[in-house]
């Protein structure tokens, strides 16, 4: 409501109402440079205003967060998978490795016959041919 608009409603004068907004008596906003008045069911009506869009803000960013929270929850269940192929592969490795221990000691050992051989068989004297 303008200052015209109050004082006629009010049946004060302009210059009254320019007193009142200057002592705070009345609240007021300038909108264009236009002062609105400012009444308790617009300030009621402002804070309903506000509430609301508080409420659908933050609705809003719950929705956000749960969005964030749901696509972080799928990434962790693409982790555990991951890691479950990662543990098949480990378990099939160390298989591996422990068949190629098994093989590397097996041949170790042959390796160790047979140089024993070849030692005693350059060690034996050799008979004469007589």
């Amino acid at each position: 409501m303008t200052v015209t608009e109050y004082a006629k409603k009010y049946s004060v004068s302009k210059q009254s109402v320019y007193d009142k907004l200057k002592r705070g008596t009345l609240k007021y906003k300038t909108i264009q440079g236009v002062k609105h008045i400012i009444l308790n069911a617009d300030i009621k009506e402002s804070i309903n205003s506000v509430d609301s869009t508080i409420e659908m803000i933050s609705k809003k960013k719950h929705k956000r967060i749960l969005k964030k929270l749901n696509k972080s929850m799928q990434e962790v269940e693409i982790l555990r998978e991951k890691i479950k192929g990662f543990k098949i592969l480990l378990i099939s490795k160390d298989s591996e490795i422990d068949t190629l221990k098994k093989s590397l000691s097996a041949f170790t050992i042959f390796l160790e016959k047979k140089e024993i051989k070849e030692i005693v068989h350059t060690v034996k004297p050799k008979k004469k041919k007589k």
